[in-house]
């Protein structure tokens, strides 16, 4: 777990700070996919898969949802899942990276 709290703490700051400097729109919900698929691709490349990753990530966005009031309902949903299946390539992306040791 201590592994992920780094990581964690970056979803946290996308998801929650990112917003406080740009102006939510469609357009900033397109770039934080891109951000979820680097963050986790950094994840697998230092510590190897995890599936507990995706999982929290996606948890992690759904409290965003109420705040920002911009994806609701059945759109927010499909963040969410967005969101999984974005950290969950990025995580075997970096997996693929990986140096063995």
């Amino acid at each position: 777990m201590k592994k992920l709290l780094p990581f964690l703490i970056m979803f946290l700051i996308i998801f929650y700070g990112l917003p406080l400097f740009i102006k939510i729109s469609f357009l900033s919900l397109g770039v934080l996919p891109v951000a979820v698929l680097l963050i986790s691709m950094f994840y697998g490349i230092f510590n190897g898969f995890s599936l507990l990753l995706s999982f929290i990530c996606a948890v992690l966005f759904i409290p965003s949802l109420f705040i920002t009031s911009v994806a609701s309902g059945i759109l927010g949903i499909v963040y969410v899942v967005v969101f999984f299946i974005t950290s969950l390539l990025g995580n075997l992306l970096g997996l693929m990276f990986r140096k063995k040791r």
